[in-house]
């Protein structure tokens, strides 16, 4: 069914023409051109971005198995209205063609997915390069955070949406230096500069952070604590209970964030983000990246049970945002993800509700280039207006590559 409306979609708005360009954001390491006609009655005015660590197709297909009807993000309806598929090499992938002849959905049938080298060649991204491509429409090396190869820093959509005056917020089931996050709010060389990291975010614009807590952090706590507040964050929390709205800029840190809701101690995903929601609400608008982390740290422990947990973590923060939506058009959901981890697969003949978890299979311990899913909530069709023609077609959708991303994200700001 996605692949049938999309292609109606897409082949109908190839016939509109392009309208004059106008220049949205430009610094002197990139330069965004979006079409004067996206968006251009300023209907949308907040984009909130999903990223699911790790989430290739395989992993949607099981968990909407699991949950027994199709996931929040995987549903096709009015709202749920763009499905394509995206591509996440990044620099260090570059010497290799994906052969897109061969199943992108089933890496056993194709073995080239999920080699982590040849010759000594990195074959896939990382979440570093990954993050970064979605948050700044740039390629990058292997480890880099928003720092590309001549060593310039390269604005993000949290960067983009302050200066234009809008809340910006980030919140990550990963530790605060996690690749996923840094990439939004850091920009330095390798993503286990954790020091670093932590003072870039610190002197960032972002009005919140909520991620887990990170060791660097707990060791040096007074001095980062006074580093934060010195940089306008006004409150640093590390408990569920002290989660304050009348904050002027937030920065929660937490020993867990847990998969299940309603626990006292610690947070959800979930109610994280809906504390996001309410905190970055304004007339003006705001950008907020979520990204569920551990669907990726599970899929690399090959433990497929608890990934189905991670997932439904995740899914369950977007359908509480879909319903946040509710009554009002002025928001994009976007979801996808930076890539794939474990070559999942399972024969579909035999899996079910009840045994999908025993059913699941892994062809590596690391990630593969397979492509991954995004989905959209919100009219985009401006957006396609002006660059359905660089979009191909994949196993019937159109196929994106993950910088197209962030000019989805950036064009509605």
């Amino acid at each position: 069914m996605k692949k049938i409306f999309n292609m109606i979609l897409l082949s109908s708005l190839l016939l509109i023409p392009t309208y004059k360009e106008v220049t949205l954001v430009e610094n002197q390491n990139i330069k965004f051109i979006k079409d004067s006609r996206i968006n251009s009655d300023k209907k949308i005015k907040n984009v909130i971005l999903f990223i699911g660590d790790g989430m290739g197709p395989n992993h949607v297909d099981a968990g909407n198995i699991f949950k027994g009807s199709p996931l929040t993000f995987d549903k096709v309806d009015e709202k749920w209205s763009y499905h394509a598929y995206v591509n996440t090499d990044s620099l260090s992938s570059e010497a290799f063609k994906l052969d897109t002849s061969k199943s992108l959905i089933r890496p056993d049938l194709n073995q080239t997915l999920y080699k982590g080298s040849t010759n000594g060649i990195t074959c896939y991204t990382d979440s570093a390069a990954a993050g970064s491509s979605l948050a700044t429409g740039k390629k990058y090396t292997n480890s880099s955070i928003s720092l590309d190869i001549e060593g310039n820093e390269v604005e993000t959509t949290l960067e983009i949406a302050k200066k234009l005056n809008k809340k910006a917020g980030v919140i990550s089931s990963d530790q605060i230096t996690g690749a996923t996050p840094s990439t939004f709010y850091a920009h330095c060389p390798t993503r286990n500069d954790y020091k670093e990291i932590l003072e870039d975010c610190a002197r960032s614009k972002a009005d919140l952070v909520l991620c887990k807590n990170k060791s660097t952090f707990k060791n040096n706590k007074e001095y980062y604590e006074n580093l934060y507040k010195e940089n306008g964050f006004d409150k640093v929390i590390y408990n569920k209970k002290d989660l304050d709205s009348s904050s002027s800029r937030l920065l929660g840190l937490f020993d867990k964030i847990t998969t299940k809701d309603n626990d006292y101690r610690v947070p959800s995903l979930k109610e994280l983000t809906g504390f996001a929601l309410d905190f970055l609400d304004n007339e003006n608008g705001f950008f907020l990246m979520v990204e569920g982390a551990y669907i990726d740290k599970q899929s690399h422990a090959h433990q497929g049970g608890m990934m189905l947990d991670e997932l439904m973590a995740f899914d369950n923060a977007i359908s509480l945002c879909e319903s946040w939506c509710q009554g009002r058009d002025d928001t994009l959901i976007i979801v996808t993800a930076d890539h794939e981890t474990g070559g999942l697969y399972f024969d579909s003949s035999k899996a079910n509700k009840d045994n999908i978890d025993t059913q699941i299979k892994w062809l590596t311990g690391g990630h593969s280039r397979t492509r991954v899913d995004l989905s959209v909530y919100g009219d985009i069709s401006s957006f396609i207006e002006c660059y359905s023609s660089n979009f191909s077609t994949l196993e019937g959708l159109p196929y994106w590559d993950n910088t197209d991303v962030f000019k989805l994200c950036a064009s509605y700001l």
